[in-house]
């Protein structure tokens, strides 16, 4: 038998000889406890429905790698996890992921063929990988864009081809947090001063729910509330509202409400 930090192995000689792991008690050393453990369960059940996580098969096993060689045993977590909308690319996304996260650690740039909504077509872009992010069950790519030169998004999966290039960049000062502070989504833009008068039952769901971090909330007798904040990202900003029918008013900006008025009449074109 061999001891080596607290790990005890047993040999057995042999034509059918090798080696076996006797002891268990090196990860108890790491002080791993159930709630710990239980963490970690959750954090599978979490990964399982949501499908976000490239690397998640590979969680699943270290988790299970754990749960082996651990001395307390663990019931099921009762709780899980629901998510309405899934990433239909996730494939895809996986593939494009993996080398995006090689070009990062070599400082390689990349050659992207993207398509873009706004344009409606597909253009070549040289950019600098800094980091990939999830948002709403899709990754995307914070990077500096040569054609532009800014950093920018880019959504992996209308990413139609990349490729690593040999050439390496400098490092930029990046930071992740101020590049999305502000926005209401995943677009930027200019800042709007939104202030948004939200009629019960409606102001319920929204006072429950933290949408930007400078958001001001004035509760009125009736149950309605007064929204205030300053963000960026229309197109998100508009389809938030939009989403609340009759159950919001835009108070200001004068740009919101001329944009949702002309919205109405597209609709009332379409329905009566």
């Amino acid at each position: 038998m061999d001891c080596a930090d607290g790990i005890y192995i047993e040999r057995k000689r042999g034509r059918y000889g090798g080696y076996q792991l006797i002891s268990s008690s090196f990860l108890s050393d790491f002080g791993i406890d159930k709630k710990e453990l239980m963490a970690l369960e959750t954090g599978r059940n979490f990964l399982k429905e949501n499908k976000g996580y490239y690397l998640e098969k590979e969680y699943q096993l270290a988790v299970e790698k754990i749960k082996s060689v651990m001395k307390n045993t663990l019931e099921q977590p009762k709780i899980n996890y629901h998510t309405k909308f899934t990433n239909s690319k996730f494939h895809k996304e996986k593939e494009v992921v993996i080398e995006v996260q090689k070009a990062i650690c070599s400082k390689r740039k990349i050659k992207l063929q993207y398509f873009s909504i706004r344009r409606g077509s597909i253009s070549e872009r040289i950019v600098h990988p800094y980091m990939v992010y999830n948002y709403e069950g899709f990754l995307y790519l914070a990077a500096y864009c040569e054609n532009n030169r800014e950093f920018r998004d880019f959504k992996l999966i209308r990413i139609e081809e990349l490729h690593a290039l040999d050439e390496e960049f400098s490092l930029k000062k990046f930071d992740f947090h101020k590049f999305i502070e502000g926005s209401f989504g995943i677009f930027k833009g200019e800042k709007l001063d939104v202030k948004l008068k939200i009629k019960y039952p409606h102001s319920v769901y929204v006072k429950e729910s933290v949408y930007i971090e400078n958001q001001i909330i004035e509760e009125l007798e009736n149950g309605d509330i007064i929204f205030q904040a300053v963000m960026k990202g229309k197109p998100e900003i508009m389809t938030w509202i939009k989403s609340m029918g009759a159950n919001v008013e835009i108070l200001k900006p004068k740009e919101l409400r001329e944009e949702l008025i002309e919205e109405i009449k597209k609709l009332q074109n379409i329905y009566l």
